[in-house]
């Protein structure tokens, strides 16, 4: 790598733009719909149960499903383990790899409903998507400028959707279902930053070092109303409608960002316009700016060839938004397999599309699109009044990012998950 390569590389690191180095990646990953799958017998069977709906996570994927179940009263807890990873290659000094992991142990679903009426009363809360962070990393000699780059991140950021659904015949074969949810997104961020080495602005190397702290915390409050339709022409037919989009109402987000002014002279590699050397400048921000989100359409189709044997598909439109977000379709397949009234087997494959726009050579402030593939499996074990369920759900892929926004090098990046969930239904 060139000297002044190198040089640009600190200079990075030293600049308030070097808290949004890695920032777009330390966030909720914004950049997908489809990060955690809801329910149990809908994560086995991929997500694909738009058209089938009629367990609790029925609540959540389509409420008009939930008419046809039977019992007086039903519940469904699901808790999981997630875990993501996302590798950009070959970003510090050209030659090593950033690595951001997350893991989090979180109550993934909860379902009840009941008769009610002429129809059926439910009540879900289900999480949407978390990461949970905590990451200190330290690189040695990344080049001939940077002896040492430590970052310590600590990053919370969970989405949750929580509120009634009722659900009555329209006719023999049609049944509409509304569910109303509260959304909740919080997001906690802190990422710190210490640099040392050498930067040389022309007139010869210069020891130098640097420190930048950033604390971002954001609230956002909303509501997301679900429309569902199931509309079942034949015994072994059913074709499902879920009409979705959150509505954020009130939104407050604080930045606080901290700089070590370094002892370098050259002032286009200061953190701020302001610095003086070794002394700390502070900048804070408050902003009430909305996020954007999709209208959804969720079309399902499921096939019942035998008592059984369960077939179904989705396909998932999510529109393009005002900031930016590309209209995106997702697919989902899956299905389900009673080997003797007490175990059943399922089993789905699943698409997780980037909504950003591919990554384009020769321009800045590029999104990562990374468009991911996926599968799942569950084991259910059923008594008399209850149902136990085992299962995973895996998903991969390879793309692009931007990882330093004024910069148009484009690096490779990998990204996965992985869901285990243990989930228990009980009917009265």
């Amino acid at each position: 790598m060139s000297k002044q390569s190198n040089n640009k590389l600190f200079s990075h690191a030293i600049l308030p733009l070097s808290l949004s180095l890695l920032s777009a990646a330390v966030q909720a990953d914004g950049y997908h719909y489809d990060n955690i799958l809801i329910g149990d017998r809908a994560s086995g069977m991929g997500g694909a149960y738009t058209a089938v709906a009629d367990d609790p996570s029925g609540l959540y994927y389509n409420p008009a499903g939930i008419v046809y179940t039977t019992g007086s009263n039903v519940s469904g807890s699901m808790n999981a383990f997630h875990i993501t990873n996302a590798t950009y290659k070959d970003v510090l000094g050209g030659n090593l790899d950033w690595k951001r992991e997350s893991s989090a142990l979180l109550p993934n679903f909860f379902g009840v409903y009941q008769p009610f009426w002429k129809g059926k009363l439910g009540f879900s809360y289900a999480v949407l998507d978390s990461v949970q962070e905590d990451q200190d990393q330290t690189f040695n000699n990344i080049n001939a400028s940077v002896d040492e780059f430590t970052i310590n991140i600590n990053n919370q950021d969970t989405t949750y959707n929580i509120g009634p659904s009722f659900a009555m015949q329209a006719s023999d074969h049609l049944s509409v279902g509304l569910t109303l949810y509260g959304h909740m997104r919080t997001n906690q961020r802190i990422f710190n930053q210490v640099i040392f080495g050498t930067y040389d602005p022309g007139s010869g190397p210069v020891a130098d070092e640097a420190w930048s702290n950033k604390y971002d915390e954001l609230s956002e409050y909303g509501i997301r109303p679900v429309l569902g339709i199931m509309w079942s022409p034949l015994d072994t037919l059913s074709i499902g409608l879920n009409l979705n989009r959150t509505f954020v109402l009130s939104s407050s987000r604080k930045v606080q960002e901290n700089y070590k002014c370094a002892e370098n002279p050259d002032p286009a590699a200061q953190p701020h316009a302001s610095c003086v050397a070794n002394d700390v400048i502070r900048v804070t921000s408050r902003s009430d700016a909305s996020a954007q989100y999709p209208f959804q359409t969720r079309l399902g189709l499921a096939y019942f060839p035998s008592p059984t044997l369960l077939l179904s598909g989705d396909m998932i439109f999510n529109s393009s938004t005002d900031d930016g977000k590309e209209a995106v379709i997702n697919l989902a397949f899956g299905g389900e397999l009673y080997v003797t009234p007490q175990w059943a087997l399922r089993a789905g494959l699943f698409t997780n599309k980037a909504n950003t726009p591919t990554v384009e050579t020769g321009k800045t402030n590029q999104l990562d699109h990374v468009d991911m593939l996926g599968g799942s499996f569950s084991l259910t074990r059923f008594t008399r009044n209850s149902a136990l369920t085992a299962g995973f759900s895996y998903a991969a892929g390879d793309g692009k990012a931007q990882v330093f926004p004024d910069d148009v090098t484009i690096y490779d990046v990998s990204t996965s998950s992985l869901t285990m969930f243990l989930s228990a239904t009980y009917s009265y």
